[in-house]
């Protein structure tokens, strides 16, 4: 093949190529991407502070629930301490039993229950 025959080929297709790229252009831009995640690192940074946050109310809440624990076996210990030396009290009587409810004979056939209905 001749050169001039490449050459025929080939100019209109970048003619073509070009002129597409100019239309093309007037929609979408066509410049290439520019990849700045300037927004995406001040959500990641927020989250890693939440993050932190997070964990070092973790930490002092452990402790803190550690500390109440500590106390509630001090105070039990102390109160134990004091029943047993002062001698425990007596238990107060039992409450009166209630009295049962009879059942009521009526003119209908069996007994009849008085008490709530379910």
């Amino acid at each position: 093949m001749r050169y001039t025959d490449i050459i025929s080929r080939v100019v209109p297709f970048l003619a073509t190529v070009t002129l597409g790229l100019l239309i093309a252009s007037i929609f979408v831009p066509v410049a290439p991407p520019r990849f700045s995640f300037g927004h995406r690192d001040g959500i990641r940074k927020h989250r890693h502070v939440r993050y932190d946050n997070l964990r070092y109310e973790n930490s002092r809440l452990k402790f803190e629930n550690e500390q109440l624990r500590r106390e509630n076996r001090e105070l039990i210990e102390r109160l134990n301490d004091t029943l047993f030396e002062n001698g425990l009290p007596e238990a107060p009587p039992p409450p009166p039993a209630p009295k049962p409810k009879l059942p009521v004979r009526t003119s209908g056939s069996g007994y009849n229950y008085s008490g709530p209905i379910r």
